[in-house]
């Protein structure tokens, strides 16, 4: 397919939305497209910009001098870094352009500009629940009253003149349609997917003799709360039987303190689910679940992927899309309800007792991110709509 397509990403290089738009443009460039991406990265150095060439895609990293928390703003408008990927847009022809979070100045203009230049595709992504209801009612009251209208204008902005819109669930395709006046056709779902061919897949023992270890990805005091409960019933009842392995940033101290929680948690920090893959291997079993279930239910979340990249089994209390995906490979899943400590302690106690065969469990996750939802298939659908 010889398409050319950019990408610009709102984040920094290895950055909050690294682990799905990179994987992203690497499928397409593994399915014959000429990929570009545009993405910021902190260095200490004097060059504004520099090149990288990984797995088929040409990255152009724009001087981080302003930071992310700022460039996301409207005021992004007027930084350099905004700039010079809107040169870059205007003196580049493609034939499709992407933005990851249109928004936000550093990604949605430049693709509006190419779009508007050379009569560009244009696809946007809508991953998350931004506007009133999501992300918006956590804003700050000074952040409504100096940015809150463009922000709630612009999510609807740069989907609405967009060419497809690309959702992670649907439970989101029905939110943009009713909601937002998306035509049905527009829309194309593109969930999270895997790297088995990044990931090494190393075997659970048939029988763990040891501390089971639990493991998260992706953590933050917000993902912590979804997997509190757990967390507590091994606490009262377990405590000498699990350990918890976090992946992420650091827990806020006040919260690991109110509960007590110091002896049965290892902060490891972030590690990068391909680079530090003898640490993450560690884990036994993957956790997933979420206490806004709101929120959770209109994404789709992309350490499933990893989870089963890693071939282990997953404790999920499922919710939007993962609960028709769970019943589909039950084989590989522990379904527990985070709101029933009983639940949760029989699930913990069946663990233990070992009536779930776990190596069996982590090699059918395996093969599912094999042979289903590697981000090369994951793309075969946006592929063939941009095809026609």
């Amino acid at each position: 397919m010889n398409k050319s397509i950019l990408c610009i990403s709102s984040s920094d290089y290895e950055g909050i939305r690294w682990g799905r738009t990179f994987p992203l443009a690497r499928a397409l460039a593994h399915n014959g497209l000429e990929v570009v991406l545009l993405v910021s990265e902190k260095r200490r150095s004097l060059k504004l910009w520099h090149k990288r060439y990984i797995d088929g895609v040409t990255i152009i990293c724009y001087n981080a001098i302003i930071p992310y928390r700022i460039r996301k703003l409207p005021m992004g408008l007027f930084t350099l870094n905004f700039m010079m990927r809107a040169l870059y847009a205007l003196f580049h022809k493609y034939d499709l352009v992407y933005s990851d979070c249109g928004e936000t100045p550093c990604s949605g203009w430049p693709c509006k500009i190419n779009q508007f230049i050379y009569k560009s595709k244009y696809l946007s992504e809508y991953g998350d629940l931004l506007g009133r209801g999501g992300y918006y009612d956590s804003k700050s009251y000074l952040y409504k009253i100096l940015f809150g209208k463009y922000f709630l204008w612009a999510i609807s902005y740069f989907r609405q003149t967009s060419d497809y819109v690309l959702v992670l669930s649907e439970i989101m395709r029905s939110y943009v349609i009713e909601e937002m006046r998306i035509m049905p056709e527009k829309i194309i779902l593109v969930p999270g997917g895997s790297l088995p061919d990044k990931i090494s897949f190393k075997e659970l023992p048939d029988s763990l003799n040891r501390i089971i270890r639990f493991g998260y990805i992706g953590i933050d005091d917000e993902e912590f709360k979804g997997i509190l409960p757990i967390l507590l019933c091994i606490k009262h009842f377990y405590p000498s039987n699990f350990k918890i392995l976090l992946f992420g940033k650091k827990v806020s101290d006040s919260i690991i303190d109110k509960y007590g929680l110091r002896n049965i948690i290892i902060e490891c920090g972030w590690i990068d689910v391909i680079k530090g893959q003898n640490e993450i291997s560690e884990v036994d079993v993957f956790l997933l679940m979420r206490k806004n279930l709101l929120i959770g239910a209109m994404g789709w979340p992309n350490k499933l992927g990893d989870y089963l990249s890693y071939g282990r089994p997953v404790m999920i209390d499922p919710y939007g899309d993962l609960i028709s995906f769970v019943e589909l490979h039950e084989k590989g899943f522990i379904k527990v309800n985070r709101d029933d400590e009983q639940d949760i302690c029989e699930k913990l106690k069946s663990i233990l007792n070992k009536n779930y065969k776990l190596s069996e469990m982590g090699k059918y996750n395996r093969s599912i991110a094999e042979n289903e939802i590697s981000w090369d298939a994951r793309v075969k659908v946006l592929i063939n709509k941009i095809s026609n």
